[in-house]
């Protein structure tokens, strides 16, 4: 379904720094990508001129989504997801997932399984034949019977994204995603407009499936899908370990 997305047009102006070339900024970024491309090709040729190809699985993804807060990193947009790098909303954690196997995976269609970059771990110890250790979580699961039709339903039934330093987190599970974002604590300047506080004092509750632009709070039509959330977010902390903190 087509998002709506009520933002304005994006501008670079309120990120720009002194000095700064916007133009050359953005050839920059775009020769990067562009190198990135010739890297990935170099890649493929050679598996074909070995003939490993369609043996192989390729994943191709982004650890994050663009960032936007900073002069340095003029070049990248996320629209229409909300905000970027850094953020728990989809523009800071919605990224591209490309996978690409001949012989096991059909080309040229779309998945809308949630998945996670932790994936690629469990799926590439069980396709090589080991085993998934079991004397801790490894909250990755292996893809490809779910992509192949041999497992059905979500590979997760939630994914939980928490920044404590810059005091948000959200959890996305089925169609909803919460998010308690009130922003950076006191003594650091919040820099993104898209990163205000949300209007409810519980955070946001977004349909994504439906509208990704995470731009329209559904708290008062789905409040036990938000009720539920917020108790799965409190049973996740409990299990979590505080995080490290750099010095």
């Amino acid at each position: 379904m087509k998002a709506q997305n009520k933002f304005p047009e994006y501008d670079f102006g309120k990120f720009k720094g002194e000095n700064l070339d916007q133009d050359i900024m953005r050839l920059c970024y775009l020769s990067m990508l562009l190198a990135a491309d010739d890297g990935v090709g170099k890649i493929v040729e050679t598996l074909e001129n070995e003939g490993l190809r369609k043996k192989t699985l390729i994943f191709f993804l982004s650890d994050n989504g663009a960032a936007l807060a900073r002069p340095n990193d003029l070049g990248g947009v996320n629209f229409p997801l909300r905000s970027g790098k850094g953020s728990v909303y989809d523009g800071g954690c919605h990224v591209p997932f490309v996978m690409s196997w001949p012989e096991t995976l059909p080309a040229n269609e779309t998945s809308d399984l949630i998945v996670s970059s932790m994936d690629i771990f469990s799926t590439a110890i069980e396709l090589g034949g080991g085993k998934i250790p079991d004397d801790r979580v490894i909250d990755g699961v292996n893809l490809i019977p779910y992509l192949t039709g041999k497992k059905e339903g979500p590979a997760h039934e939630h994914l939980f994204f928490r920044r404590k330093l810059r005091n948000a987190w959200s959890i996305r599970s089925g169609d909803f995603k919460w998010v308690w974002n009130p922003g950076k604590k006191k003594d650091m300047k919040m820099t993104d407009p898209f990163l205000g506080p949300e209007q409810h004092p519980e955070g946001g509750l977004y349909n994504v499936q439906k509208r990704i632009s995470e731009d329209h709070d559904v708290s008062s039509s789905f409040p036990e899908e938000k009720k539920a959330l917020k108790e799965l977010y409190e049973k996740l902390v409990k299990k979590l370990p505080e995080p490290r903190t750099l010095n």
